[in-house]
């Protein structure tokens, strides 16, 4: 109901700037709290009023004081109830009055099923967002025109660490409270393998389709979201059903070659894109092309080139060794992200140590060693924390060592694994086994192949999530854990030895197979991918020539 009331007010004065120009706009603040409450009639004979009173009703009123405008803010028992529903933001303890103890606060950013690594993060408070500001200026400059009928593209270009996620939230939360669409698809570090994987992402978010959907769950919401958006069924079902490997898609009925088949999907995918932009502005957003495969590119590159007249805004970030396609184009703008100043790198050092009085030596080593990176800042200061290679005396920040006497970490792939080795044993392993599956990873999944009893399995999690390596998304036990950097992932990765890297492909294969066997069709190329590293040729054949039939079927020979 919340999002709903800002979503009105954001229509209300979008029509009311085309009738009366200089008309300030209007933003509203909501509070929520969840719990009992007391309902009756209140009052005397000369006015009686039907409300609800009590505590509850109290705090509420004070997360409403509390947020700015435009805004929403839960207390801690409604993000407890509602997440995985919505996107939140933490914003920390806040002073209540009437409460003698500080309250954590959360501001609400948009209702999700589906949240990304970042959203998490941010459900667990986020540094200052500095350094970004005319980058996410101009995005919101791009929304502004793309709302218009003007489509525009965004590039997004930067090294792993130096803030390419953190732009893309800061903007989806600038436009929370827009009457938009706004989907998201991400690529993976194996998903150079696999046919459209980003595209599936988007698609499946914009049908609301879930993980464990069924054939008949999915065809029946493509049906009706098609419906909803007035596109033609016959036309755009049957592809669809096929890029999501439904059986009996349809799609076989229809003859074509391959080629004949790949332009249909592309152009069912343009279809979709256009029509739901005539309902309500859309945006697009795909996160690191550096992992895409050659299919994908080919749609983005399609759709890119449809939207100069349409209400859509696609946003792509990517690390600087991917080279787009789509050319120079007066709707496309490049961005750069660069590193930080050291003037900015100190701002998120002040809010990461809670002080502005830091030692002009320690600040000089944090400086040198971190290079701008944001990432590199907030690993490389819990790592000095966890050393206790820096100490707070007399309310103020010093090292404690002799920095010619310890080994501080110098790059933040040292960082990263000073990090892991300071975890028990047991915790280390099981990070490294997740770091084999990928980025994020079910509980499911993990239990099966490390085959360790529930509570050891709880034990060693909780030790990675309370060290911020991993974060936990969903509620147990149908838990996702996250890796919180892919930088995080990569580098514990790279420090399995050979032969016990080969054997967890195996391993992983194997439950992935045992776990998934009723939807075999949409994780061949997952399979083909673990086979192959695990040197499993005779399965890595099965499974790559499966997934090269679909690819097939999807694209075109070369592909597959």
């Amino acid at each position: 109901s919340a999002y709903s009331i800002h979503r009105e007010i954001a229509r209300f004065n979008d029509r009311t700037k085309q009738e009366k120009e200089n008309f300030p706009p209007l933003k509203m603040r909501i509070g929520i709290h969840t719990g009992p409450v007391v309902v009756g009639t209140l009052g005397n004979d000369l006015r009686v009023e039907f409300k609800a009173v009590g505590n509850t009703v109290n705090l509420a009123s004070r997360m409403e004081g509390l947020a700015e405008p435009g805004t929403t803010y839960v207390s801690d028992d409604t993000f407890r109830l509602t997440e995985g529903f919505f996107r939140f933001e933490a914003l920390g303890e806040r002073e209540v009055k009437g409460k003698e103890e500080p309250v954590n606060v959360f501001r609400v950013i948009a209702p999700s099923t589906r949240r990304t690594r970042f959203d998490v993060s941010a459900e667990r408070g986020l540094t200052p967002f500095v350094g970004r500001e005319r980058e996410l200026e101009l995005l919101l400059d791009g929304f502004e025109r793309s709302k218009e009928g003007r489509g525009q593209a965004f590039s997004i270009m930067a090294e792993a660490g130096v803030g390419k996620s953190r732009l893309l939230y800061e903007f989806r939360k600038a436009v929370a409270n827009e009457d938009v669409t706004f989907l998201e698809g991400k690529c993976l570090s194996y998903s150079r393998g696999v046919v459209y994987h980003p595209v599936i992402d988007i698609v499946k978010s914009n049908f609301d389709i879930m993980e464990g959907d069924g054939d008949s769950e999915i065809r029946e919401k493509l049906k009706r979201g098609l419906k909803t958006i007035g596109t033609d069924e016959d036309s755009t079902l049957p592809y669809l059903l096929e890029l999501l490997s439904v059986k009996d898609s349809g799609i076989d009925k229809i003859l074509m070659s391959p080629e004949a088949r790949k332009d249909r999907i592309m152009e069912a995918i343009k279809r979709i894109t256009l029509k739901g932009s005539e309902i309500r502005p859309l945006i697009l957003a795909y996160e690191d092309l550096h992992w895409a495969d050659k299919s994908s590119e080919e749609v983005l590159k399609y759709v890119l080139e449809s939207i100069p007249g349409a209400r859509v805004l696609m946003i792509f970030t990517y690390r600087p060794e991917f080279v787009h396609t789509w050319g120079a184009k007066s709707f496309h703008n490049q961005l750069t992200l660069n590193r930080l100043s050291n003037r900015e790198s100190l701002v998120m050092v002040n809010h990461l140590l809670g002080t502005k009085d830091i030692d002009s030596n320690l600040e000089d080593l944090i400086l040198e060693k971190t290079e701008g990176f944001p990432f590199f800042i907030e690993e490389f200061i819990r790592s000095l924390r966890d050393q206790k290679i820096i100490e707070k005396r007399d309310n103020k920040y010093h090292l404690a060592k002799d920095i010619h006497e310890v080994t501080i970490p110098s790059t933040i792939q040292d960082v990263i694994m000073a990090r892991v080795d300071s975890v028990t044993e047991g915790a280390k392993e099981m990070l490294q086994t997740g770091s084999v599956i990928e980025r994020e990873f079910t509980y499911e999944l993990i239990k099966r192949v490390t085959g360790l009893p529930e509570q050891e399995l709880l034990s060693h999690l909780s030790v990675l999530k309370d060290s911020e390596l991993l974060y936990e998304r969903g509620i147990y036990p149908e838990s996702t854990y996250i890796f919180k950097h892919a930088l995080t992932r990569e580098v514990t990765y790279d420090s399995i030895l050979t032969r016990k890297k080969k054997n967890l492909h195996e391993e992983i294969g194997n439950a992935i197979e045992e776990l998934y066997a009723d939807r075999f069709e949409e994780r061949y190329e997952l399979l083909a991918h673990h086979y192959g590293l695990a040197e499993d040729w005779e399965k890595a054949v099965h499974f790559g020539r499966l997934a090269a039939e679909k690819a097939y079927k999807l694209t075109q020979f070369q592909q597959a």
